[in-house]
């Protein structure tokens, strides 16, 4: 059974296993998450930070086969809806290209590069705005109710 984790006492959690996954970790305490879990195992998780009225920026992980229409539309439902941002910034480095491919099959597009300001080269900087996201429709989330 699979279950969306959006509590606050579940935030610490998500942001371990996320900070984890993508190789560095959060400097804030400014920040929101979701997860999901598997048989209770955490298998993917997505933080969201420096929200600042229109733009939030997300830090997106996952293991083994956690995409499901219910997160996937959770995870745009949560910084669009809930929180209320217009757009969603994604960092992904360069040697990166799994993530890469990733976001931009979500339809996230490549705004620009940060030379050097990755770990090991450049931070591709991917942003989504909400008018061009396709998951918010509720065919995405067949499964779940509205989140309280």
């Amino acid at each position: 059974m699979k279950r969306i984790l959006d509590q606050p006492e579940d935030y610490q959690r998500i942001a371990d296993f996320v900070s984890e996954k993508i190789g560095y970790g959060r400097k804030t305490d400014n920040f929101t998450a979701i997860g999901l879990e598997s048989c209770g195992e955490l298998v993917a998780g997505v933080i969201y930070s420096d929200f600042n009225g229109s733009n939030i920026t997300a830090g997106i992980a996952g293991e083994g086969n956690w995409l499901t229409r219910e997160f996937l539309w959770f995870m745009f439902y949560y910084a669009f809806v809930q929180a209320g941002a217009s757009r969603i910034t994604a960092c992904v480095e360069t040697n990166n290209l799994q993530s890469q491919r990733f976001v931009e099959k979500l339809g996230f597009e490549l705004e620009f590069s940060m030379k050097r300001a990755g770990r090991f080269g450049d931070l591709l900087i991917y942003r989504m705005f909400r008018e061009d996201c396709k998951y918010l429709e509720r065919h995405h989330a067949r499964t779940i109710s509205k989140p309280s």
